[in-house]
């Protein structure tokens, strides 16, 4: 059982995972030394690619495992927090705001996802409006800790905002389906 957890990408997910504090740490340090910002840099497109790069190993060699559907999601939301805490340190209200929201969405995920486990035996996974969120979520912080373009990154902020309402609400209303599809069986 161990080994069918142990492949290419559970291992991406899990360096995804332990990649947020180094980034934190290169975050905090950019505006005393440029090559932080640079380290940063890195470290955000391994993010980036070992999150994509962990689903197309996953699908195209057949290694979906219960172990990589749950390391995923927490891989990509430890990154994200570690973010949104230098974040709140950078711009307080307006990132305390999202992290809230984010964090209600996360717990209430998180219950609902537990109790689908433990009590009706359903292992779920990412949505479509969840990734998305997460991939509009990104280039919204992107903008914000590169002060990119004000603008654009306020308009992403709101984005990101309804995103996260709107993939909670599918992934409920998704699983809330399963529930009643394999009752009736």
């Amino acid at each position: 059982m161990i080994y069918n957890n142990f492949n290419i990408a559970n291992i991406l997910s899990i360096f995804r995972m332990f990649s947020g504090f180094p980034l934190i740490i290169c975050l905090e340090n950019m505006n005393h030394n440029p090559i932080y910002m640079y380290y940063s840099i890195w470290i955000v497109i391994f993010i980036v690619l070992s999150d994509v790069l962990d689903g197309f190993f996953a699908r195209k060699f057949k290694y979906v495992t219960s172990f990589g559907k749950t390391i995923d999601p927490v891989a990509d939301k430890i990154c994200l927090m570690c973010v949104l805490i230098y974040l709140i340190d950078t711009y307080q209200l307006t990132f305390l705001i999202f992290f809230i929201l984010l964090s209600i969405r996360d717990v209430v995920l998180i219950s609902f996802t537990v109790f689908l486990a433990l009590y009706k035996d359903i292992i779920t996974q990412a949505n479509g409006w969840g990734k998305f969120f997460i991939f509009v979520t990104m280039i919204m912080l992107l903008f914000h800790i590169y002060n990119l373009n004000y603008y654009i990154a306020c308009i992403l902020y709101v984005l990101s905002t309804i995103l996260l309402i709107i993939s909670m609400i599918v992934y409920i209303r998704e699983n809330i389906e399963k529930i009643n599809s394999n009752e009736n069986i």
